[in-house]
């Protein structure tokens, strides 16, 4: 048995088939479907295999009509369509054997006011006129200023009847789907001047007055607004119901100005179909990368899309301020390869930003967002006795050994596992402060080091939450001929580590002018400024893998915390006492252009953008002392490389020349 609301409908000319949606109308159409699974399941013509059975023989007695009719259904093959003012609940009997359909519906129906009528493969019930009374009952409704029954007729813009319309009375929870015919009937008190609302897929929803509620007409229009939707398609703009590509749409007030992001690439992820993101890590200052319907196409795997901003093309949009975006298109298919050529075979993101609107009234707007992250997933590591057992299982079955012995001289056997689990049970409950003592947590034991205590490395090493926020303000107007916006953007991120914590701080400028000097010629400029400051520690070891890798790569075992108040061997360390690296990313970009109307229909575009790009980079190296175990002692020293001890300063720059020029004909 399945129950949906039923929002709208479909009408083939010459066929009427009532396709069914799931809605939000309040009355609900009933699908009486006996052995149907709970799926996507419409109203519509059965499918050409299924042969509809003339003849139906059934007997019951005192069953409710709902159950009836899906043995019916089940027998028959046609599927019933019930509107939402038909009661299914009355008690029926018939005694039937190889008689027509329609036999069987009279008897049933008989003396209940429900009407049928046979469409194809549907079998639609509706109670759609009034009682016998309906005119007293009517001039009643007028004395008392109410209504208490209203009936129509709902009909598409080619006049006809709109199957599956939704019909609700504002205010009031009273709604109703039209049925096959195009009526309603609407029961409950209403007022004389509530108003109907009447929505259909694809059309315009439309409000009427109730009125005197009887026979009422409704002719509904068409909706083109969808189809008139204009989305950015390379060299211009076209309406979606001209597009033939596979090109998306991002709704930026939803994707963006909803939500705190620091990057226009993270608005992105989950909002385009086939775009997928893809980030290294979290880090503040960390890039993200997109893909467009995955997958290696070229000789050297890079499948990146070309990402244009105003038309010119930018390598990293986290310079970009998300307050600063007007619209989001991406072509998804090699079409774009027509205009752009072979850097756009992988996909285009195209960005417009905020212009300057000619007489806008003179506005100042400040927003902020404040917001805090956490880690959705934090791995645990096993106990130390947990862990160690694992191990000596594996190696005992493997190697046949009874001992292990880890990369860097840590050792246990089965003798140090109960000394583990007896340090568990006295120990494991209380909050000690991280001084080691030796012989309770740690001892130097048949010529290995072995430890005991359990240590939770994420809790020495990340904090349970980090602190991000923007700041946005801006000016936007008009004088005379000259309109202007200004805009200024500020983000500032933290990371999620507790010692010697990463951060970043971003900054922003655009300013924007446009000026109507002639009927015919539009001037423009722009100007887009950012500057990322970006502080992080320096990193000490393998360039392949960072301290999260040693963090969780070692067992719980493995210590982090002090021996007579200095530090032991760890990444916590490693991190504490490195020195702090800066990265400083200046760009600007300069652009100024023309329209003219050169002749009816043929305008000449052009911009010119200059773009200047600096890096600047301070690299502070030095070295970490602590408790050295893994040469097998305990001695107190530094154990980082001679050639992490260095300092170096570099600063690079590039500067890009633009011109696009197009001349339009339309």
């Amino acid at each position: 048995m399945i129950t949906k609301t039923k929002t709208g409908s479909s009408l083939v000319k010459g066929h009427r088939t009532a396709s069914l949606a799931m809605g939000l109308a309040a009355a609900a159409v009933t699908l009486v479907s006996a052995g149907c699974p709970a799926v996507g399941y419409a109203a519509e013509a059965a499918p050409a295999q299924v042969t509809m059975a003339k003849t139906v023989s059934l007997t019951v007695k005192d069953q409710p009509l709902k159950s009836v009719l899906a043995m019916l259904e089940k027998q028959t093959g046609y599927l019933f369509v019930i509107n939402g003012n038909v009661d299914t609940s009355a008690k029926v009997s018939v005694d039937a054997k190889n008689r027509p359909v329609a036999e069987v519906l009279d008897k049933l129906l008989a003396g209940q006011g429900i009407n049928y009528a046979i469409d194809g493969h549907n079998i639609v019930l509706s109670r759609n006129s009034l009682s016998g009374n309906a005119e007293g009952q009517a001039a009643a409704d007028n004395a008392k200023g109410t209504v208490t029954t209203i009936t129509g007729t709902v009909n598409d813009p080619d006049g006809e009847p709109c199957i599956g319309a939704s019909v609700r009375v504002k205010g009031s929870p009273a709604a109703v789907a039209t049925d096959i015919d195009g009526h309603f009937v609407l029961k409950g008190h209403f007022k004389p001047n509530q108003l109907l609302e009447v929505s259909y897929i694809g059309l315009k929803t439309k409000s009427v007055k109730v009125g005197n509620g009887r026979d009422l007409n409704i002719d509904m229009e068409g909706d083109v607004n969808m189809l008139q939707e204009v989305v950015a398609v390379g060299y211009g703009t076209q309406k979606r119901v001209n597009l033939t590509g596979a090109v998306s749409s991002v709704d930026v007030n939803k994707q963006l100005d909803s939500r705190p992001i620091t990057q226009v690439t993270n608005a992105l992820q989950g909002a385009v179909p086939g775009l997928t993101v893809h980030a290294s890590n979290g880090r503040p200052g960390s890039t993200s990368t997109m893909k467009i319907r995955e997958g290696i196409g070229s000789i050297n795997g890079d499948t990146n899309p070309l990402i244009l901003v105003d038309n010119v093309e930018v390598n990293d949009l986290s310079l970009i301020n998300p307050d600063d975006i007007e619209s989001i298109s991406v072509l998804k298919d090699a079409a774009s390869a027509s205009i752009y050529g072979v850097r756009g075979a992988f996909g285009v993101v195209l960005i417009t930003t905020k212009q300057a609107e000619l007489g806008e009234k003179f506005t100042v707007s400040y927003s902020d967002n404040f917001s805090w992250k956490k880690p959705t997933v934090v791995p645990e590591l096993a106990t130390g006795s947990e862990g160690a057992t694992l191990a000596l299982l594996g190696v005992e079955r493997s190697k046949g050994v009874h001992s292990v012995t880890t990369d860097n001289n840590m050792y246990w056997d089965w003798n140090t596992v109960e000394r583990m689990k007896e340090w568990e049970r006295v120990y494991g409950g209380y909050n000690l402060s991280p001084e080691m003592v030796e012989g309770r947590d740690f001892e130097k034991l048949n010529g290995y080091i072995q430890f005991y205590r359990s240590w939770d490395p994420y809790e020495a090493m990340m904090k349970k939450s980090s602190f991000m926020q923007t700041h946005n303000f801006a000016i936007n107007g008009s004088s005379g001929k000259t309109s202007y916006n200004v805009n200024l953007g500020y983000m500032g991120n933290t990371g999620m580590i507790k010692v010697n914590n990463d951060e970043q701080k971003r900054y922003n400028v655009s300013f924007g002018t446009r000026s109507q000097l002639k009927d015919w010629f539009e001037f423009h400029t722009k100007l887009m400024y950012t500057r990322t400051d970006t502080e992080n520690p320096f990193k000490f070891g393998s360039s392949t893998y960072d301290e999260f890798y040693y963090l969780y790569r070692w067992p719980a075992t493995y210590p982090y915390g002090t021996y007579n108040g200095k530090p032991v061997r760890n990444s916590v360390t490693e991190r504490e006492q490195a020195n702090r690296n800066k990265i400083r990313n200046n760009w600007m970009r300069i652009s100024l252009g023309f329209t003219a109307n050169l002749y009816k229909g043929l305008t000449l575009e052009t911009d010119y953008t200059y773009t200047h790009v600096g890096r600047y980079t301070e690299t502070n190296g030095g070295k970490v002392e602590g408790y050295n175990f893994w040469n097998n002692s305990w001695e107190y020293g530094s154990w980082t490389a001679a050639t992490d001890n260095f300092s170096s300063k570099l600063s690079d720059f590039s500067d890009y020349h633009v011109l696009n020029a197009l001349l339009r004909y339309k």
